[in-house]
């Protein structure tokens, strides 16, 4: 894996894999003491993970998943 620092902060380019579909996010940031991470969900969304913005649930996920947080520019 290659670390980037931006600004004092560690970031890599992360592939995510959901089912046969995969989604690169270039810019995460690397943070092993974070509780959750925060992915784009405009991203996710062109590889079948959706979020309802009314109760804030994910849909289309499983395992891992229950652990992360998503962020939207909505």
């Amino acid at each position: 894996m290659k670390i980037n620092l931006l600004n004092g902060l560690p970031i890599v380019s992360l592939t995510l894999r959901h089912h046969d579909q995969t989604a690169l996010l270039p810019n995460v940031l690397f943070d092993t003491g974070c509780a959750a991470t925060v992915f784009d969900t405009d991203l996710l969304a062109q590889i079948g993970i959706h979020i309802d913005f009314i109760t804030g649930e994910q849909s289309g996920c499983t395992g891992w998943a229950a652990q992360v947080k998503f962020a939207t520019n909505r």
